[in-house]
């Protein structure tokens, strides 16, 4: 296929709809008061000629539309996708990787523009990626990388984890001390690789600040269900935990809905 002009236009929605709901928001530590403050960046991509009178055609695939993060994120892109003609095609993949690569090339047959995706598993994603670029079609990924990618939306993963972490370990500090023994617990996801060293800079940022910090149970939690019943079951086995770290704020949510309702 003739390549694209790709000089017409800067569109919005890319910066917009990623950026209002990043990822990179979602660390978030509960003390049962206390949540992380968000962060975001920016980045810009240029698409070709919209490939029908009705302006660009966008799809976005997401891990899941049970979250509080992805369920914002798609909302905001609708809401861009509307206000700029665009027209928004929404795929939530629930975590499989199988279905998302469906979803792709069903955007590419569907003629879409551009792609925006964040992706389950990048290397098994890849061949379908190099497909979207060969028929001239934008891809932007969100929190990891695939290969041939245009722009990216996302941070350095440990970096943000470590710099809650630290202030995390701060707040433990003046609330407990650095002598005595403080049980905290982790609610992960580590079915992405960019999330594990998120977590990771969290253990590492808050252990600076408070050496006394014992972490003694860690689970996946990819909303805000799983973060109340992972927190629940963490109590149980340890009556004496006093923080838990997510690395989502879904995650944390459920956390702060179990530490409410333990009292």
């Amino acid at each position: 296929m003739e390549e694209r002009n790709m000089k017409k236009k800067l569109v919005s929605l890319f910066l917009a709809a990623t950026m209002t709901c990043s990822m990179i928001a979602g660390a978030t530590t509960v003390f049962a008061e206390d949540n992380a403050e968000d962060t975001t960046a920016e980045e810009t991509v240029e698409l070709a000629e919209p490939s029908t009178d009705e302006g660009y055609t966008i799809g976005i695939s997401v891990l899941n539309l049970t979250g509080q993060f992805f369920i914002q994120l798609v909302d905001a892109a609708q809401n861009e996708a509307d206000a700029t003609g665009c027209t928004l095609m929404t795929n939530s993949c629930d975590s499989d990787s199988a279905k998302q690569i469906t979803a792709l090339e069903n955007f590419i047959s569907a003629g879409c523009d551009a792609i925006i995706v964040c992706a389950v598993d990048s290397e098994a994603t890849k061949p379908v990626i190099a497909k979207a670029k060969e028929e001239g079609i934008a891809v932007v990924c969100l929190t990891s990388t695939i290969d041939g990618y245009d722009a990216y939306i996302g941070c350095e993963e440990y970096v943000l984890g470590y710099t809650q972490g630290c202030a995390v370990g701060q707040r433990i500090a003046e609330m407990y001390g650095t002598e005595e023994e403080v049980q905290a617990a982790t609610l992960n996801y580590d079915l992405m690789e960019s999330v594990i060293a998120r977590k990771e800079g969290i253990i590492a940022g808050v252990q600076e600040y408070a050496p006394n910090v014992k972490f003694v149970a860690d689970a996946t939690a990819a909303d805000q269900e799983e973060g109340m019943s992972n927190t629940e079951n963490f109590l149980q086995a340890n009556p004496d935990l006093k923080v838990v770290c997510g690395v989502s704020d879904g995650a944390a949510l459920g956390a702060y809905q179990a530490f409410k309702a333990a009292g």
